[in-house]
């Protein structure tokens, strides 16, 4: 099971509330998502992922997969964040219906693991204890981190290489962190997990009672919709918000008497910040050894004069920096993030307060490029009465056939082929045709070949507002909840694609 629920904010700008740093390329060609999946792709070892997710990040997550190859048995939806406890305790009733006495390993889909081999060297050395102990992994400090929790082990190993758990350890300040890594009883406490689903839903039912009846409920009053490779499995949002909303940690870990630690060292880093991002994975350029510029995997270029130990990063836009020390610069097309070193933990702060703002909301959730059902739409510039957009349609996708009242529309296919529904008239465009739909008319998009379909598409009216649309029919997959669904956005997913109205929803 991957838990991927998490934001990022610590990663503001490039990580955001609809696209956050899961999903993003930082650390290989590879989102750290993707890095999860293929660290899990033996079948000799592992059965096929479950991902537990927002209604949000669905189809997100079902694409990624695809474009490895690699079949989810679950893309597992929560109604609402409920902390980690009640996500395993998901994971662990849905491998019981499958196999009694499962073994199930619990991933986080934003954590960095590039030694694959020592991690599978420690799953492996995991599988004996874990019929009988709830195993945690614990990472070989390399430094004193205050951003960690501990575990401090005992002597005594449960099973060749796994040893008892004496403490939890609270983050600690900078004096005890060193003591910590001075002591090879302490480890740092990575989030991961490998138990038996029957051990864990024991140790549920004994210290938190509400947790596993209210999942085992939310997955009964589900349902499952098989809309790509990937089936996507919606739990019962009533029943899963009587789970008690806790961590594994606290819930279970720090209470039962079967807790046991796999040590682990395969350079882990949860990537949990930019000055974690400079350390752990950009590239050294060779005429400036004490600047490290991530320029592999950024879109723009940067340049530096009398630069030292700065991490500079943009998407876009040329980035220019000139004689500072120990800075992180961030650059997106819309946003960017100048801040101290030691000053990380407050990046995850303006980003809560931009979200709270309504006139700065836009920037803490969604980038200019968002990502759709039928694939992605990103706005290339909006001024008085008009507004222009790309929009990228996947072979076999189509956007929902739907109407404005206040606006009309150019459309002009840039690559590939459209088969357009325009009123009474359903004809194909190809590269360098274009459509013109009237207001009031309704129209719908739809990719029949084989490679995406790119469409530049102008809208002018009295009004362009996201709640300026009427749909008739929405695609497969796309899942509206009224009175409160949210708009969604042209061929959006109907919660929170461009943030608008639930008014907006016509049937």
């Amino acid at each position: 099971m991957i838990l991927s629920g998490g934001s990022g904010t610590r990663l503001w700008p490039k990580s955001r509330t609809l696209f956050p740093k899961q999903f993003h390329v930082l650390t290989s060609e590879h989102s750290l998502l993707q890095e999860a999946l293929l660290r899990v792709k033996d079948d000799s070892v592992y059965a096929n992922p479950m991902v537990i997710c927002n209604e949000e990040h669905r189809f997100i997550v079902a694409e990624q997969a695809e474009e490895l190859g690699i079949e989810l048995q679950d893309i597992v939806l929560e109604p609402e964040g409920r902390n980690t406890a009640p996500a395993v305790a998901v994971a662990t009733a849905l491998v019981r219906q499958m196999d009694p006495t499962g073994l199930v390993l619990v991933l986080a889909a934003d954590h960095h693991i590039p030694k694959v081999d020592q991690f599978t060297a420690a799953v492996a050395l995991g599988r004996v204890a874990a019929s009988q102990y709830i195993c945690t992994f614990g990472v070989t400090p390399t430094s004193p981190e205050t951003g960690y929790g501990y575990i401090k082990r005992l002597l005594q190993e449960v099973s060749p290489g796994v040893y008892k758990i004496d403490q939890f350890k609270e983050k600690p300040d900078l004096a005890t962190a060193k003591k910590y890594v001075a002591d090879p009883k302490y480890a740092w406490n990575a989030g991961m997990f490998l138990f038996s689903a029957h051990l864990m839903q024991q140790e549920l039912e004994k210290h938190e009672p509400s947790i596993y009846p209210a999942c085992q409920q939310a997955i009964a009053h589900g349902k499952v919709e098989k809309i790509t490779a990937s089936a996507f499995r919606r739990l019962s949002g009533d029943h899963f918000a009587q789970a008690k909303a806790i961590s594994l940690d606290f819930a279970v870990m720090e209470h039962t008497r079967l807790a046991a630690v796999i040590p682990l060292d395969a350079s882990w880093t949860d990537v949990g910040s930019w000055p974690s991002l400079f350390h752990t994975c950009v590239e050294k350029p060779s005429n400036s050894p004490s600047n490290r510029l991530n320029r592999v995997f950024e879109k723009g270029e940067v340049r530096s004069l009398d630069v030292k130990n700065c991490y500079l990063s943009t998407d876009g836009p040329l980035l220019a920096v000139i004689g500072v020390e120990n800075l992180c610069v961030v650059a997106s097309d819309d946003a960017m993030l100048v801040l101290p070193m030691d000053r990380a933990q407050d990046v995850g702060k303006i980003a809560k307060a931009l979200n709270k703002d309504p006139r700065t909301s836009k920037f803490a959730q969604k980038h200019k490029k968002e990502y759709k059902p039928f694939g992605s739409q990103e706005t290339l510039a909006q001024g008085p009465g008009f507004k222009v957009l790309q929009l990228t349609v996947k072979p076999g996708a189509a956007t929902s056939l739907q109407m404005h009242y206040h606006r009309a529309m150019h459309q002009v296919v840039v690559e590939g082929t459209a088969a357009v529904s325009n009123g009474e008239e359903s004809f194909l465009l190809h590269r360098n045709e274009s459509n013109y739909i009237s207001v009031g008319t309704t129209h719908r998009l739809s990719n029949p070949g084989k490679v995406p379909l790119v469409v530049i598409e102008v809208q002018s009216g009295e009004y362009l507002g996201d709640d300026d649309i009427v749909r008739i029919d929405l695609p497969q997959g796309m899942h509206i909840e009224l009175p409160d669904g949210g708009d969604g956005g042209d061929g959006g997913d109907g919660k929170g694609g461009e943030g608008g109205e639930a008014g907006g929803w016509r049937t």
